[in-house]
């Protein structure tokens, strides 16, 4: 692993790591072995594929005061839910 001083302007260290100990002959081997290692894994950003029955498509534009707004998010947020998920589960249940 390589360090940098930013404060001394040629301040360049190399230090010594246990993790990945390769000999390299070349330049070329070292600068690919310096890029670490690929992820074999098809789509690790995001969430799983819903199911056609259970995507969230629709959308309800309600108006409220300034305080029961006020109170749905302190509500909210006092159970670690969204909006969004505090009243669905009011309306529809927790199985909803």
């Amino acid at each position: 692993m390589a360090t940098f001083d930013k404060k001394s302007k040629k301040s360049f260290s190399f230090v010594e790591s246990d993790l990945n100990e390769q000999s390299t002959s070349s330049v070329g081997e070292f600068t690919a072995a310096a890029k670490g290692a690929s992820k074999n894994s098809k789509n690790s950003k995001g969430r799983p594929t819903l199911k056609e029955g259970d995507k969230k498509s629709e959308k309800i534009l309600i108006y409220v005061s300034p305080e029961q707004k006020r109170t749905i998010t302190e509500r909210a947020a006092k159970n670690g839910l969204s909006i969004s998920q505090y009243i669905n589960i009011k309306i529809f249940g927790i199985d909803g």
